[in-house]
């Protein structure tokens, strides 16, 4: 409830100052004027791993209508950074054309060594979220992802993970690259662990690396601050990666075994 004190703006006709508990806010109200308040809960302040799916933002929103929409003009007049924010704006607004996705799996194939780190998730997260599979896509992705890999931030590195499982891209060598990332990345709360291993879980791709990681998490004191649905998710992912049906990666190429040598063929008499 809120509770009205007069305040000292003026004698005749005092201001009236509402208090409202647990908002911390104070609203001045003018003399014989007729406020309406709208109460707001506080707002949940989202981390970098649920940024990803959260919608558009009104201020973004209206710069894009301001300016033509998301795709004002072609893709061959766009630069990387453009390329890449028209992709994203694409499957947050929930463009399912074909051809369009067609046309921006191109695009982002000619650009992607040019793209950012941050950029590069972001455009994984995007064809992830219109399930958009395409294996020319993936191996334009594959060099950038393999040199910046190891320097994504956590949330950028688990989404990226996500992506694939996202789009079913599973037999693709740079899931060797990530896992290893995945080990290497000492930043990686319970969060990123659980989409990794869950993204891991659904592609059957078993890492040694996120399994060394997970140990590694297991043994620090970041556990009892885990909360239990994370917990759950992660029991449910690590009981399909030890499925024997899924396919082992070892964290290092392991050398082969040299062959035997043939025996030379005993010379005629």
């Amino acid at each position: 409830q809120a509770q009205a004190h007069p305040v000292g703006f003026g004698a005749d006709q005092p201001w009236q100052c509402l208090l409202i508990p647990r908002m911390w806010r104070v609203v001045v109200v003018a003399p014989g004027r007729r406020t309406g308040l709208r109460f707001f809960g506080r707002r949940k302040r989202l981390d970098h791993y649920d940024s990803y799916d959260a919608p558009v933002r009104l201020r973004v929103w209206n710069e894009v209508k301001g300016g033509g929409g998301f795709f004002p003009h072609a893709f061959e007049d766009q630069t990387p950074s453009e390329t890449a924010q028209t992709v994203v704006l694409a499957a947050k607004t929930g463009v399912h054309s074909q051809a369009f996705w067609m046309r921006a799996s191109l695009a982002i194939s000619d650009v992607a060594m040019a793209l950012t780190p941050s950029q590069l998730a972001a455009v994984c997260h995007a064809f992830g979220m219109a399930k958009w599979s395409d294996e020319g896509l993936v191996t334009a992705l594959a060099v950038p992802l393999a040199k910046h890999a190891r320097s994504m931030r956590p949330s950028d590195l688990a989404v990226t993970v996500q992506s694939f499982a996202r789009t079913s891209m599973s037999r693709t060598p740079i899931l060797s690259t990530l896992a290893q990332a995945v080990r290497e990345n000492a930043r990686l709360n319970s969060k990123g662990l659980t989409i990794v291993a869950d993204s891991f879980a659904v592609l059957r791709f078993r890492s040694e690396g996120l399994l060394d990681r997970l140990n590694a998490w297991a043994a620090s004191a970041e556990t009892r601050s885990c909360p239990p649905e994370l917990v759950v998710g992660l029991l449910r992912a690590l009981s399909l990666l030890i499925r024997p049906e899924t396919r082992r990666v070892p964290t290092a190429p392991e050398a082969a075994p040299a062959a035997a040598p043939e025996a030379e063929p005993e010379a005629a008499p």
